[in-house]
């Protein structure tokens, strides 16, 4: 996990990632119903397609944010080799988001 000091550079979309975030639970719990009712799978499938693109579209916003204010601040400090390297591992990790051994196959 990152310093507990550090407070993240997305306050100026904070609101509209939220109401994102919020929308996308709503799509989870019609899943969680879809489920419980027994719906024909291509069903579920299709709105999970929908969720991971959803998150996948709040996760670019965030990181989006992260590079205009954390890391462009980190540069412009003289803190840019450490900021640079924390978004290469966060990079790594954000691309393997929906390229799991299902997607692979396909």
């Amino acid at each position: 996990m990152s310093d507990p000091g550090m407070r993240g550079s997305y306050s100026e979309h904070r609101s509209a990632l939220l109401a994102r975030l919020r929308r996308i639970e709503g799509q989870v719990r019609g899943i969680q119903r879809m489920v419980e009712s027994d719906t024909y799978c291509v069903d579920i499938l299709t709105q999970l397609s929908a969720v991971i693109a959803a998150c996948e579209k709040v996760g670019l916003k965030v990181l989006e944010d992260h590079i205009r204010g954390c890391v462009a601040d980190a540069v412009r400090s003289d803190d840019g080799e450490a900021k640079l390297a924390e978004l290469v591992s966060v990079l790594e990790r954000f691309l393997q988001v929906g390229h799991s051994a299902v997607s692979a196959r396909a």
